[in-house]
């Protein structure tokens, strides 16, 4: 159903469509940034992820997160939601090959507190 009243923000449903297709379930609902399937218009097989930025509500910047003590990023894999909460796995990309590697680390966000989501470009991911 696309009105839950679990959705308590307004990103929430936005996310809950990214994680409903990361886990390979259906929404009909979905539209835009939310477009109701993993990959290209051609060919869905072979993806698992819909990266994500973040942007704070209050500065607006794009939020980044230290993941080893040396190296950033702010590209991310939505896991879970729960209410208002995003438990989020942070990934890496490597500017060689344009593809992303799982970083092993994950944060929990408040939606509260962000502003808006950009939606990279559909991809696979080990997991």
């Amino acid at each position: 159903m696309c009105n839950s009243e679990n959705n308590k923000c307004c990103l929430y449903n936005t996310l809950n469509n990214i994680l409903q297709l990361q886990n390979a379930t259906n929404n009909s609902c979905a539209i835009g940034c939310d477009k109701p399937f993993l990959g290209g218009a051609l060919t869905t097989s072979g993806y698992n992820t819909r990266p994500l930025n973040f942007y704070n509500g209050i500065t607006g910047n794009m939020i980044s997160i230290n993941y080893d003590g040396e190296n950033n990023s702010s590209v991310f894999r939505i896991e879970n939601l729960d209410s208002c909460c995003a438990t989020c796995r942070v990934l890496n990309l490597n500017t060689d090959t344009n593809t992303y590697t799982n970083t092993g680390r994950f944060f929990t966000i408040d939606l509260n507190s962000i502003s808006c989501i950009k939606c990279l470009q559909d991809t696979f991911v080990e997991i």
